[in-house]
């Protein structure tokens, strides 16, 4: 007999409240993430080309978490200026020294050359088009921002440190004794 309540005992009760607070919705606001998925895609009305992308949150009570958007792929000004920015703040798009454009990244070729890319997102709640009370996790219009970008780091702070673990904590321990000078214990004659 299995017991299916034996598996919480590490489980963040305050992140499973906040989640069942929005309805396990993630709320509208900036969250750090990566990029988890990317595929090329049709929309089912028109067949217009795009990518959909779906980035994984990895911090806060919304961790694991996933939201998935796409960037179609058309002639209009705001779907080009989306899927440059979007591509240059994920690395696949780097600014030509002159400042006159952009060119591909060495090495890179699409978007799923970015897989696990650090990045921050805006989420935004977008209502259903046929059903008002229904709303969908999407990604702000430029909702993708660099790590180290300082409006997204003013609103989240600073990322947080990955954990190590095993012989890099280890080393990292005693590289950190190995800085420290040794206290040379002074009698009161001496001071």
């Amino acid at each position: 007999m299995s017991d299916e309540f034996e598996q919480f005992e590490k489980y963040d009760p305050k992140a499973a409240e906040e989640r069942m607070k929005h309805g396990g919705l993630i709320p509208p606001g900036k969250y750090r993430a990566t990029l988890l998925g990317a595929k090329r895609t049709e929309s089912k009305a028109k067949q217009t080309p795009g990518w959909e992308m779906t980035f994984k949150l990895s911090e806060g009570g919304f961790a694991g978490s996933e939201v998935t958007d796409t960037i179609y792929i058309t002639d209009n000004v705001k779907s080009k200026d989306r899927l440059v920015i979007f591509g240059h703040r994920l690395g696949l798009l780097i600014k030509k020294p002159d400042g006159t454009g952009y060119v591909k990244a060495e090495g890179k070729t699409d978007f799923m050359d970015c897989l696990d890319t650090p990045c921050i997102i805006e989420v935004i709640h977008e209502p259903d088009q046929k059903d008002e009370n229904k709303k969908w996790v999407r990604l702000a219009f430029g909702g993708v921002y660099l790590p180290n970008d300082p409006e997204a780091v003013k609103t989240l702070g600073k990322a947080k440190e990955p954990e190590k673990k095993g012989a890099t904590a280890a080393a990292d321990a005693k590289k950190g004794d190995e800085a420290k000078p040794e206290k040379k214990k002074v009698g009161r004659g001496e001071l």
